[in-house]
Order: structure tokens, then sequence, then C-alpha cells
């Protein structure tokens, strides 16, 4: 038997046996089955921590129901055929035009696939040959929603297969999509003149129509990736004083060229399904005891085991997008240095690992220079919140619970992870610290200079010249309740609890800037 066959068998082994244990009568409750005894918390009576006690903030706790206050991303913007034919007359010529612009009904995931020419042809073929695009599962994203992104909820990649070695390809395509928001993220260039443009598809459920809205079961199961009722498309133009604005990642300097970007680059891949790499494999076995043989994001069920990150290497590769060295996330040597520190790593990220490596790459986010690196651990879940949020999904899929008891499936974060994910700031850190970190990668002055979101630049801050005016705002904004679409940071991006307003206005208010 090769090596790869016994890595196969392992991973086969580790889901059946996953697949058994939910299949049996292991509890739902924190702290029960393989992680000791406990009492099975009822969400219906607010849902608890992993300790017990009542949640006082329901984002990071699946056991709590309610909803996150999160605004309309959407607001201000315009929607339906209108926009999307004011998209289309802008006279770019590349697979999303040609795909979406020509009336082609839409109803799924399948289908933007399908328009934008990187649908699975061969379900039992290769990836990235054999007629199939190329694709890969992400388990961790530094993108507008990273807190969507776990090896549970996966950021799904599809995109111009590159067949071989790296290779230029005029024309290329990228799709992204991740349950939780109704969206699709595109990028596709312009053969002609090599243009690159990034689109958002923002689609229609029914279900946005009921009272409540839609379930997590909704949005979360596959029902989310059909049955669309409507779309509407908007380009980076039309986002770019957004929330959702795709710039501020893919150019984060307006003097240069729109890009692709990928931080793991480099094998082993750190945080990506693959199914002959360590961490690969322990993401695949926490995907598949949740999802077992479905599809997802449009790539068939048989397809997910051959999920791979160097197929998008070599794409980026091949387009001459490889990101500078100093913010390339070394993968390998960021993984022996935290399986060093925590010698059960992969498998078990708690108690979290350590990098140095990847510490001179999180300080400088941490100092506004460059954009928050990913994890250092393969894993960025919490097993107890794991374990529940499996077992919830598994009972809804076999009609043991209904869709709307089935929990957010995005509330699955090490919560020991959440800073170093940038989802909030070091306890630690200074207000100085805490408006760099969480501000700047939209908020610096090589972004567009054109739009009202430039008036808050965190050079003039840094260099002690920012308006008291602008000052003011920025900690109103701060301020504002998680469901104003005016509140910064936005809440499905990061979160500033109390004290670290507190001292993010503390230093907002230094005697340095005068009452200018």
């Amino acid at each position: 038997m090769t090596s790869s066959e016994m890595i196969r068998n392992h991973l086969a082994l580790g889901v059946a046996l996953v697949s058994a244990a939910l299949a049996s009568a292991c509890s739902d409750g924190f702290g029960l089955g393989v992680f000791g005894g406990g009492e099975e918390q009822d969400p219906a009576k607010g849902g608890a921590a992993a300790d017990g006690k009542p949640s006082e903030d329901p984002i990071y706790d699946p056991a709590d129901l309610r909803k996150e206050a999160h605004p309309d991303l959407f607001a201000g913007l315009n929607s339906g055929p209108e926009q999307t034919a004011a998209v289309c007359a802008r006279g770019q010529d590349n697979r999303v035009t040609r795909g979406l612009c020509n009336g082609a009904s839409i109803t799924g995931v399948r289908d933007v696939l399908r328009a934008l020419q990187i649908d699975f042809k061969n379900p039992n073929g290769r990836n990235a040959f054999d007629g199939n695009p190329g694709f890969a599962l992400l388990a961790n994203s530094s993108s507008l929603i990273a807190r969507n992104v776990s090896a549970v909820n996966p950021r799904a990649i599809v995109f111009t297969p590159v067949p071989g070695l790296p290779q230029r390809l005029r024309g290329y395509t990228v799709a992204s999509y991740t349950r939780g928001e109704t969206f699709v993220e595109m990028a596709s260039e312009d053969a002609r003149t090599g243009q690159l443009t990034f689109y958002l598809l923002k689609f229609e459920l029914g279900c946005e129509k009921n009272e409540g809205g839609c379930t997590n079961g909704d949005l979360f199961s596959p029902d989310v990736e059909s049955n669309w009722k409507g779309f509407t498309l908007y380009d980076d133009s039309d986002l770019k004083n957004s929330i959702l604005d795709c710039l501020s990642c893919h150019q984060p300097n307006r003097k240069a060229a729109k890009a692709l970007l990928m931080r793991e680059l480099r094998d082993p891949w750190t945080h990506w399904f693959r199914n002959d790499r360590p961490g690969g494999i322990q993401l695949l076995i926490d995907y598949k005891r949740v999802h077992g043989g479905e599809e997802y994001g449009g790539i068939p069920a048989q397809m997910i085991d051959k999920s791979d990150a160097r197929a998008l290497e070599d794409m980026i590769v091949g387009q001459g997008l490889v990101p500078r060295d100093e913010v390339v996330f070394q993968s390998k040597t960021i993984e022996t240095e935290v399986q060093s520190s925590a010698p059960q790593q992969p498998a078990i990220n708690t108690p979290p690992g350590t990098s140095r490596t990847w510490e001179t790459l999180f300080q400088k986010s941490l100092a506004g220079q460059e954009l928050p690196p990913p994890y250092h651990d393969v894993k960025v879940t919490d097993p107890d919140k794991l374990l529940f949020v499996s077992n919830k999904y598994v009972q809804m899929m076999n009609g043991q619970i209904e869709k709307s008891q089935l929990p957010d499936m995005r509330r699955v974060f090490l919560e020991d992870a959440l800073s170093d994910l940038s989802f909030v700031p070091r306890k630690d850190a200074t207000g100085k610290e805490i408006l760099l970190h969480m501000c700047a990668q939209c908020h610096q002055p090589d972004l567009d200079q054109s739009i009202s979101r430039a008036k808050f630049d965190m050079k003039q801050f840094v260099d002690g010249t920012m308006p008291k005016a602008e000052r003011v705002l920025a900690v109103a904004r701060m301020r504002m309740s998680s469901s104003d679409v005016l509140k910064m940071p936005p809440l499905f991006m990061r979160e500033l609890p109390p004290e670290a307003i507190d001292k993010a206005e503390e230093a907002l208010n230094d005697p340095r800037f005068g009452d200018k």
C-alpha cells in the first residue's frame, strides 16, 4: 500500500468513526461526548457558554439561537434588473458579463458556475482536468467574510483550470462562495485588455419574505444554493464606498493593478482542504463529520476530497500575482513552530500553538502596515462548539429537528483565538494598536481617496494631524448599534468590545492633536 493510500484510508476511517459517533446517542451539549461530562444546555432558555454561564454575546455561542444584529449589507445600493443592466453596459468583456448579461436563468450556485464556464463536467474526474475547473476549499479566511469561514462552513473557490505547470491564462475567472451570506464573489479578466474586475452577485431567497426572515437552516444547508428567486450584479466600482468593498484587499495600493490574493501560497497550504497533508486531512475530517456526502458550493460531493490549493497556486503564479515575500504565510515554518510548541497539533488545537514567524507577520498588522495574516494553527475551531453544531446539523438533515433549531454555523471559533484571528483586538493592545489593527485595512491613504471613507485616514492619526471632527465621528461610529450600516468596524468583519472602544477613544482624544 502506498503512503498516499494509507493517508486516504486514515481519512476515510476518521470520517466513518466521527459519522458513527454523530449517529449515536451522544449529547449535543457543550462539555459532553468525547470532551467530558456535563448537563446539556437548552438553547430555548437563551443559550449558555461552554462554562455553563449565560451568554452575554450570542456571536460566539452556538447554543444561543438569537440572531446577530447585522445591518443590511446592501443598504444604500441599487438593486434588481436596472442595477445589473448598468454593470453590463460598462463595456467589460469577460466571462462574468458574457455569462450573466444575456438573460440566462440563474437559480443557484451551479447556474453561476455554468454561466462562467467553470462548472463540473465530470464529477468522477480530477481537479482541473477531465473537463473540470480547478477548485479548493478553505477553512480560515482573511477576506471580508472571515467570520463565516471554518472547516464546517468553508469558502469554496472555483476557477479556470491551469492543467499542469503554472502558465499565463487570458480571460481567467474565479468564483468564491461561503454559506451564510446571500452572495457569490467573482473576479474575471477581460482577455482583450487584461483588465481584472471584481463582482458580487447578490441572490434572493424565498425565505427572505417570511416573518423573521431566513433561518439558519435556510442559510447554512444545501437549500441556500438553489431555488433563487432573482439576482443583482455589482462590480467593484459599485461597492468601493460600502462595507463590501472588494478593493481594500485586492487593490490596497490604488496605483497598483487589481489582483487576486492568496497568502498561503506554499506547501503545505495550512488552512486548505487536502487529502495528503496532515492539516488538510484534519480539516476534511471536521468537514465530513457535518456534511458527509453533500455537494457544497457547486462542487460535487465525490470531488470534495480532491480539493487542492496547489491548483490555485498554479493559477496565481501563472498570472504573475505572487505576493511579496514579507506578507506570504510561510506555511511549513509556521506549522513546524506550532507543532513544536503544542505537539498534539494539528489534530488537537487546545491549547493553541505559537509561532515566532507568524508573530512577526501579526505585528505588521498590529502596526497597520499589512493585512492581518491567517491564523497560526491549522484549526480555528473550538472542539466543543464544533461537536455541538455538527450534531445539530446532522439532526436537521435527518429530520430530527426543524431548520429554525439549527445553530448559527459561524459560531464555532476558539475564543482564545479571536484576537489572533483579528476578529477582536488583543486585550493588552493600546488604543493606538487597536485603531491600527482594526481600522487601517480600510482607512489608509494608499486606497481610493475620492470616496467618503478616505476622510478617516489612519496615517493622519499616526502623524497627529487628524481633524477633531473626524475623531469625534469615528468614536460615534464605533459606539453605534451593530445593526446600523454605519457601525465601524462592521460586526461581520470585526468587533470592538466596550473596553477596546474606550481605549480607542482615549487615543483619539490624545492632547497631541490639539483642538483642530
